[in-house]
């Protein structure tokens, strides 16, 4: 036998142990895209539900903050409102009670006089 049947066989053998070498590569890689394919499957499963949930979630917050949004634009206008009523009775109470108030400490102070003036004659 020669140098070059040696080479020969030698790289026949070598291809051969590299063919086998790329079938289990390829078996392991086929194996993996499978258990790859499964996992993104029950991931499909699980998080599909998942993200129709959020979304019902994320519509019932967002109908709920249209509702406060309401709610503070109406207790807004009612304490305006309330704000106006409150100026609008203590300008029409406030001058008449102080007149009213006036009228009743000069009537007392004149009945006062009244009396001791009449104490002071007997």
């Amino acid at each position: 036998m020669s140098a070059l049947d040696l080479a020969a066989v030698l790289l026949a053998i070598a291809s051969v142990v590299a063919a086998v070498v790329l079938v289990i590569v390829a078996a392991a890689l086929v194996a993996t895209l499978r258990d790859l394919r499964r996992a993104v499957s029950a991931l499909q499963d699980d998080a599909l539900p998942a993200v129709e949930s959020l979304r019902e979630a994320v519509e019932r917050a967002h109908d709920d903050l249209d509702r406060v949004d309401e709610l503070l634009e109406t207790a807004d206008s009612v304490s305006s409102t309330v704000d106006s009523a409150s100026r609008l009775a203590y300008t029409a109470v406030a001058t008449p009670v102080v007149k009213v108030m006036s009228a009743a400490t000069g009537t007392s102070r004149a009945r006062e006089r009244f009396r001791q003036s009449r104490e002071g004659r007997r």
